[in-house]
């Protein structure tokens, strides 16, 4: 799992942030009550499809690690971004 959040990181992070129109993002993770971890912007001008096949991946994977494990978690629930800025050219989720 690891491996493939940090594949998933390095997608997300391989772009430089000049426009935030440019960019998007999607929920990633699963906590064990259920709901995503968090969220991870990603560009446009990425393969969408590739880059959110392995988000599915990693959350179902998460998801299967907490029911075989019993996993707990304070079942909080995350709020989605209301968008996305552009700092030092690295996407900045703003909520």
């Amino acid at each position: 799992m690891e491996e493939l959040y940090e594949k998933i990181i390095s997608i997300s992070e391989s772009k430089t942030c000049s426009n935030s129109s440019q960019w998007k993002y999607t929920a990633i993770g699963s906590k064990p009550c259920g709901g995503p971890m968090g969220y991870i912007a990603y560009s446009s001008e990425i393969n969408e499809n590739e880059f959110l096949d392995l988000v599915a991946q990693y959350t179902n994977l998460q998801k299967e690690y907490n029911i075989k494990n019993n996993i707990g978690s304070d079942c909080y629930f995350e709020s989605p971004p209301s968008g996305i800025t552009c700092e030092n050219g690295k996407a900045i989720l703003v909520y």
